[in-house]
């Protein structure tokens, strides 16, 4: 008897066991692979930064927008933008990447994790991003990841805020999602100065933005007092035939009159 209970003992044991340590150990293996992408990963160059979380590559001479997956950087004009997009280009500008697509936007971009090797180790690019200070985590669209890798964006995110690491170190810096709902309405100009890479790598952009409310066009040489039923082209025509026949003069009145 003693030994028929030793036995289930041990097979209860063991059977538990294996029901433990099986997804520890998947987890493990989970918590590994992002340092190193798969091979499948299709492997591109960047051809152009567009801003902090958008770039261009060139794939066998076809080009691909490409949307960084899961953050937001400021907005081209918006505060701490041009230092972002600085950023990326000092971590992946002109260099061959590996991509890991996740499907495309509205805009009909390729929505994507990359990654680039640095000191031969492949490094995620979107969680460096958030590192550095550069970026948001969009944790509304990150859903499709894997639970290590939400956890470990929203720790760098944490890190970033309580290091005060790049945008964080502003004061009241506004998430691109709530500007681009303040500039609704507003007319943006761009006035860019010199802008380029040079040999050390380093970043020189120099840009005055200028910001208008819209408002009805002002009363001036084309008057719109009937928009409803007269068009430009006509108001011009008929001031272009006033001129020809010159100022009219008032009728004189006659002595029946």
């Amino acid at each position: 008897m003693s030994n028929l209970l030793r036995f289930v003992w041990r097979s209860l044991c063991g059977l538990l066991r294996g029901v433990v340590c099986l997804p520890r150990e998947s987890r493990q293996r989970d918590a590994r692979s992002p340092l190193v992408p798969p091979v499948r990963l299709l492997e591109v160059k960047v051809r152009e930064v567009l801003d902090g979380d958008t770039v261009i590559v060139s794939d066998s001479g076809y080009d691909i927008r490409i949307r960084l997956s899961s953050i937001d950087c400021p907005e081209d004009g918006q505060p701490w933008g041009d230092i972002a997009k600085a950023g990326l280009i000092k971590l992946i500008g002109g260099r061959r990447v590996r991509i890991e697509t996740h499907g495309t936007d509205v805009y009909e971009r390729t929505v994507a994790t990359i990654f680039v090797q640095q000191d031969s180790k492949w490094i995620n690019v979107n969680e460096r991003m958030v590192m550095l200070g550069h970026a948001w985590v969009m944790r509304q669209y990150y859903g499709h990841l894997s639970k290590q890798r939400r956890i470990q964006l929203d720790r760098l995110e944490r890190w970033a805020k309580t290091k005060r690491v790049g945008l964080w170190k502003t004061e009241n810096p506004v998430p691109p999602w709530l500007w681009r709902d303040q500039m609704k309405g507003k007319i943006s100009f761009r006035f860019w100065g010199t802008k380029g890479v040079t040999s050390r790598g380093q970043v020189h952009i120099t840009t005055l933005t200028l910001r208008l409310p819209v408002r009805p066009f002002p009363n001036s040489i084309c008057d719109f007092r009937d928009q409803t039923t007269t068009s430009p082209a006509e108001i011009w025509s008929r001031r272009r035939s006033e001129r020809r026949r010159g100022p009219s003069r008032p009728r004189r009145r006659s002595r029946a009159d």
